[in-house]
């Protein structure tokens, strides 16, 4: 056999391809422009049969079900057992009463963008300061990274009280239960911007949307875990090109960010 195909549950995020708008991929306009969480099946590959491309046929007129059939899956069984799979993660969902989201996978999520984003601008500060005119490194200075941990640390408490409150409400009552999922759902979407994020307003994930640029960064400094706006702004001053437009960039974004993490917080108070 010479593939297996293979089920992702998350983020679309994790699809392959780049292009101007997001990721080279059908579910592109959901996932970056609709910003809706979507469920992808695609099938994995063994490297050494197809180093360059996970389907070769793909895209080609020899992809055709007779093809899969004869040589990818034949009598179709990692498809049937690959559905089934898909089927009882549904049937999961529809059985749970609240919705799977656990928030304290995301408070850890924001705590390490947080944690690298600091870690990153102070390395920046230090390594290319003879890159960058003194009026951009004044700037960066300026920016109020102490702020963002603090909203990360608020929306670490909330979390932690709302996930202690989940734990106790009465699954009989059908309003209670309908709240909680009203929170779980409204949180997720305080992240989203209309305006997307600076370098690319098709982009509207404040958090989970993937950065633009890499180029310069990656290949000097850990850039895993990073606010995306944050890391393409970044990429700039250390790329040395539109400094001053990156910092002030980073000035209006920055604010923002940090008022969308406390609005998520809001949302998880028991107030709400």
């Amino acid at each position: 056999m010479v593939g297996v195909p293979s089920v992702d549950v998350g983020f679309v995020e994790h699809a392959t391809g780049e292009e101007a708008g997001g990721r080279r991929s059908s579910l592109t306009a959901h996932s970056h422009a609709q910003t809706t969480t979507e469920e992808e099946s695609s099938a994995a590959f063994e490297d050494l049969l197809y180093p360059s491309r996970p389907y070769p046929l793909l895209g080609t007129q020899y992809d055709q079900a007779v093809a899969v059939e004869r040589f990818v899956d034949p009598g179709y069984a990692y498809h049937l057992t690959v559905e089934q799979v898909l089927a009882e993660l549904v049937r999961s969902l529809a059985d749970s009463p609240f919705l799977p989201f656990n928030l304290l996978d995301y408070a850890q999520l924001l705590r390490d963008f947080s944690v690298k984003s600091t870690q990153l601008a102070g390395n920046i500060m230090r390594e290319y300061r003879s890159n960058a005119d003194n009026t951009s490194l004044q700037l960066m200075a300026r920016l109020d990274l102490k702020s963002l941990e603090a909203a990360v640390n608020r929306f670490t408490n909330e979390a932690i009280r709302f996930h202690a409150r989940q734990d106790h409400v009465d699954l009989k009552d059908p309003l209670a239960v309908r709240r909680i999922n009203d929170q779980l759902q409204m949180v997720e979407r305080q992240f989203l911007d209309h305006r997307g994020i600076p370098n690319n307003n098709l982009k509207r994930h404040l958090i989970l949307s993937p950065a633009d640029k890499l180029s310069s960064i990656s290949g000097a400094l850990e850039t895993e875990g990073i606010f995306p706006a944050l890391l393409d702004e970044l990429d700039q001053i250390i790329d040395n090109s539109y400094i001053n437009v990156s910092v002030m960039r980073l000035e209006k974004h920055l604010p923002l960010l940090i008022n969308t993490i406390q609005n998520a917080a809001d949302m998880l108070a028991e107030s709400w």
